[in-house]
């Protein structure tokens, strides 16, 4: 296991896993997790945004991201899942067709999920809160999936598979769109 403590200024940030250098084509599951560990910060900052990309399997070998929203009040989250759209950062081996489930970990309920995000009532107001956050765009009509809602203080997981069991590299995404 590796673990780093830094006292980071806002600012954008990547954390990348990688096998040891003696082992470059090590591969298995990783998992990273951030936490803000300032101690009594009445205005700490927030994470405006987590993502991970990779490959995206059948089965257990889905990407599965989970997120927490902190403090007393609900937050409004955008939640997006994209393979489709990768292709104009010269990403090869796409996830043709995402979809993405939203699940409280709390009770284990699915709370709602996503394929096709422009064919939903909500395309408009995804697609302005996207480029509010700073979210590169979804092409209108692309198979990329999207969703955003307002969540109450609690554990969540995004679960980000392949429509019919299809495969290839994705990115799920998770944005605090609340100002």
């Amino acid at each position: 296991d590796a673990v780093v403590l830094a006292t980071l200024p806002p600012g954008p940030y990547t954390v990348q896993a990688k096998g040891p250098v003696n082992q470059p084509n090590a591969s298995g599951v990783v998992l990273i997790e951030i936490y803000d560990v300032t101690p009594n910060v009445a205005a700490a900052g927030r994470a405006a945004n987590v993502s991970t990309r990779g490959a995206v399997g059948t089965g257990s070998n889905i990407i599965i991201a989970g997120f927490v929203v902190n403090g007393t009040a609900s937050r409004r989250v955008l939640v997006r899942g994209v393979g489709p759209t990768l292709a104009s950062f010269g990403v090869t081996g796409l996830l043709a067709d995402p979809q993405i489930t939203l699940i409280d970990q709390a009770s284990g309920r699915t709370l709602r999920s996503n394929n096709d995000w422009a064919a939903g009532d909500d395309a408009g107001i995804i697609a302005a809160a996207s480029t509010a956050a700073g979210a590169f765009p979804l092409a209108n009509g692309s198979r990329d999936a999207a969703l955003i809602l307002m969540l109450p203080p609690g554990p969540y997981t995004v679960q980000l598979s392949g429509v019919n069991n299809g495969t290839g590299v994705g990115i799920v995404e998770v944005y605090d769109v609340d100002p």
